[in-house]
């Protein structure tokens, strides 16, 4: 009975470590979350802007302060700013295309992946994946252009 117990334990522990992005992913209150994925993003019903950094990248710790700048702005509205460290959590790859970072990915209050128009699209990529299309900016944005890109998006639908 004893083995049983501990066997019961450490079967537990395990799944919970296996399943530990569903555990993460109930916090999404803030600027800095650790998970999020398509089906939290649709749940949102709010225009959403995802950042994918690193800590250690000069590129990426420079445009942090924008992004807190317009997640400020942005609070308490339909308009969601996240940042997360892609080295935190690399399951996050199996959603989104992330070549480099930082990467940007923009979705609208369906949840789908958002592709800005005019001159804002110019250096936006496209990857489809189980027939399933998301589009993502890499570098830097400025605030006026994420401004933009959401009002495109308010006025998509």
């Amino acid at each position: 009975m004893k083995k049983l117990i501990i066997l019961f334990f450490v079967i537990s522990a395990a799944l919970l470590y296996y399943y530990k992005p569903f555990y993460k992913r109930a916090d999404i209150s803030g600027f800095e979350i650790d998970y999020i994925d398509p089906k939290i993003i649709k749940d949102l019903n709010s225009y959403v802007l995802i950042n994918f950094c690193s800590y250690g990248n000069s590129t990426c710790n420079k445009f942090e302060a924008t992004l807190k700048n317009v997640f400020n702005e942005f609070n308490n509205t339909d308009k969601k700013v996240f940042n997360i460290n892609i080295f935190d959590n690399q399951d996050l790859l199996n959603y989104f295309p992330i070549p480099f970072i930082p990467a940007q990915f923009f979705f609208d209050k369906n949840g789908d992946s958002f592709m800005p128009k005019g001159e804002l699209a110019k250096d936006f990529s496209c990857n489809t994946k189980e027939d399933k299309t998301i589009c993502y900016h890499i570098g830097e944005l400025k605030k006026e252009e994420i401004i933009k890109i959401f009002k495109q998006m308010q006025e998509n639908l």
